[in-house]
């Protein structure tokens, strides 16, 4: 939230965080309605919204029981291109409609399409309130609220867990802590200065980077080559899909900067295990981390311009294992702490151009018959068309239907089409050499950091690697 309003947004009401669920045929809307309205009472902090006061925003309760702005919008007269233009419409309105200063910060609205492309259920949240996280939780209770209702009942929600404003108060008290001075070191040395910017088509010009001239690249990988990245790839060595995501983002970018040095801004969840008696697993709220990380592949340049799929993935994976907390320290050091020497240490360090998310699997569904499906593209304008981007390349990752995707938004006053379909391109095959190459039968083995506990260097854990094949080859002979 603190880097939120950092950015004063000229519209700072019109960045959501939307859900679209395409409706079973059979779903009875005044029991849906009901559902949802359910749901949104049980979380307070959708209930929530925010003031400005003399040390900036804070978020707000104002203790009464609200209801959730329900709109119905039947469009199944209209043609199947008026729909879409309707739909665009009727949404881009609807998300255009919070206020921050006015709750509630969300709005539903049902739109009926006929019977033969059914109906939509759009969910608009502003982001301050929820991340994808906390959209699968609500996803849930509803299913849970509406089969309730369908039986009659008023089914009884889980408990939400540990409220985002006691883990925000706890992160207030860690910033001061010994616990998060111990690893300061590793964001107050970073060395990025020497970086140079990645290309760009056009210059950049004030208002070259705005949300209105932003388009999105859309590629995906097969279903079986999914299954690879995810089943087969990470125990060859004890790796997570994000490195191997992430290596080749290294590589990609590699090829067309001619620089083996990539400056990140990845987004973590954010429901790191800090404190003892807190439970995160089913909290609604906006706990997602941003920190910027340096990959580099430097280190391997003896090997060639640049090195074999399996040597660049142990060093990307080593190279994030290094980060404190999955980053969420360099978001309490930088808006919690209240060091203004650490502060401005860190504002000073340059701003990553490239930003990367990996939401995980969108398609474990609701168990078997799900009520809705969600749908990945909601319709409207989720962010305002005069607010500016943060970055000039955002990666977003997730799997859908069994299938790895990923969107690259870009601005159309920056990049050409054809340059990001080159990256793309650059991406996907670096991204396939990995998982061929994790498929080979001499790929495979153990790094320093799957040894957090014993103290090793890169030349300890080779002499511990080959007294373990002297030891394997004697028990052979034997």
């Amino acid at each position: 939230q603190h880097w939120f309003f950092e950015k004063r947004l000229p519209e700072p009401h019109h960045w959501n965080q939307p859900m679209q669920l395409k409706l079973a045929t059979d779903i009875d809307e005044a029991l849906l309605e009901a559902g949802v309205q359910q749901v949104f009472r049980h979380h307070a902090i959708l209930q929530a919204h925010f003031m400005p006061g003399t040390e900036g925003w804070h978020i707000h309760f104002t203790g009464e029981t609200m209801s959730l702005p329900w709109n119905r919008i039947p469009l199944s007269m209209l043609s199947a291109e008026e729909q879409e233009q309707a739909l665009e419409q009727q949404a881009t309105q609807l998300q255009a409609s919070l206020s921050l200063t006015e709750g509630p910060l969300g709005r539903v609205a049902l739109f009926d399409l006929g019977q033969e492309r059914g109906r939509r259920l759009l969910w608009v949240t502003h982001h301050l309130l929820v991340d994808a996280i906390s959209q699968g939780i609500l996803l849930e209770d509803l299913q849970i609220a509406y089969q309730g209702l369908q039986r009659g009942q008023t089914s009884e929600l889980p408990q939400p867990t540990t409220s985002f404003g006691r883990w925000a108060r706890l992160l207030s008290g860690y910033a001061d802590s010994q616990k998060i001075q111990d690893e300061r070191a590793f964001w107050m040395d970073a060395c990025w200065e020497d970086l140079p910017p990645i290309p760009s088509d056009f210059p950049f010009v004030e208002g070259s980077n705005l949300e209105r001239f932003a388009h999105t690249l859309e590629v995906s990988l097969t279903s079986e080559e999914t299954r690879a990245l995810l089943q087969e790839v990470p125990g060859v060595y004890q790796t997570q899909i994000n490195d191997a995501l992430l290596t080749a983002l290294v590589q990609s970018f590699a090829r067309w900067t001619n620089e083996r040095r990539l400056l990140l801004q990845l987004e973590g969840h954010g429901r790191e295990d800090l404190f003892e008696e807190v439970d995160l697993s089913h909290s609604v709220g906006w706990f997602t981390t941003r920190f910027p990380v340096l990959l580099s592949l430097d280190a391997l340049a003896e090997r060639g311009y640049l090195p074999d799929p399996g040597e660049a993935l142990v060093a990307v994976k080593e190279q994030l294992r290094r980060i404190p907390h999955h980053g969420i320290d360099y978001g309490v050091l930088r808006y919690l702490n209240d060091d203004k020497e650490a502060v401005a240490r860190l504002q000073a360090l340059p701003s990553p151009q490239v930003s990367f998310n990996y939401f995980g699997r969108q398609d474990a569904g609701t168990g078997e018959n799900p009520l809705f499906e969600v749908e990945q593209n909601p319709y409207g304008v989720a962010r305002s068309p005069c607010g500016e981007r943060s970055y000039w390349l955002e990666i977003n990752a997730q799997v859908v239907a069994g299938r790895l995707s990923l969107g690259w938004t870009y601005s159309e006053r920056l990049h050409r089409r054809e340059t990001i379909e080159y990256l793309v391109g650059e991406y996907v095959e670096a991204l396939r050499a990995i998982i061929t190459h994790c498929q080979s039968a001499e790929a495979g083995g153990y790094t320093v950091s799957d040894f957090p506990l014993a103290m090793l260097d890169e030349q300890k854990l080779s002499e511990l690697a080959q007294l373990i094949d002297q030891g394997n080859i004697s028990q052979g002979g034997k």
